[in-house]
């Protein structure tokens, strides 16, 4: 399957996906969420806890992101050119795109000590050379890192602040954004037009 978002705040030119829903508790994304930061990525595969298995209180697993409500998980993907969301068959939105995983291991002694983590991500686009310069691309994967080996003294650091600022920015975003500065030049001209009009009379 993969994950269709239809919300045009989610889409970026290029065919990119903003992703803007993350879990709120969980040290990977706190941070993202407290800045408003968006992470990119390619078109996204759906990560899901296994309806089925059986339940296991020494197992914490948590949906670190997912798509917008008017997504859904796309089944016939190879085959429907637009894909059209079916009810029965596709998943609805909001689907989940991470999720992370930590167990508990309990000792002889009655001790609750720390087991394995993992951490499964529907798409790998995010941490490639051409995305990874995205801000909150960076912010996640130090904070996964960080997570990951338990370093949590080290969770939300940003990177070094570099000389130049980024925009994330979906296609609603971009063209208001465009009419914005089209219409700062336009007004001056037309300012311009009227008083070159009014001399003339």
């Amino acid at each position: 399957r993969i994950i269709v978002d239809e919300s045009q705040d989610r889409q970026i030119f290029g065919g990119d996906t903003l992703i803007r829903q993350f879990a709120d508790e969980h040290p990977i994304t706190a941070f993202l969420i407290d800045n408003q930061l968006s992470v990119l990525a390619g078109q996204p595969r759906p990560v899901r806890i296994n309806p089925g298995r059986p339940e296991d209180d020494s197992l914490t697993i948590t949906q670190i992101m997912g798509s917008s409500g008017q997504s859904w998980a796309e089944r016939s993907y190879r085959v429907e050119d637009p894909p059209v969301y079916s009810a029965g068959i596709d998943i609805p939105g909001p689907v989940p795109i991470a999720t992370v995983s930590e167990r508990a291991v309990g000792s002889d002694l009655g001790l609750s000590l720390e087991g394995g983590k993992l951490a499964v991500f529907g798409n790998s686009d995010m941490l490639a050379n051409g995305r990874f310069s995205f801000y909150g691309n960076q912010i996640m994967a130090n904070n996964l890192l960080n997570w990951s080996v338990g370093q949590s003294e080290m969770l939300s650091i940003p990177p070094r602040s570099v000389q130049e600022f980024q925009l994330a920015l979906s296609q609603p975003e971009l063209m208001k954004l465009l009419l914005w500065l089209m219409s700062v030049p336009l007004g001056v001209a037309l300012v311009g037009a009227t008083i070159l009009l009014l001399r003339r009379i």
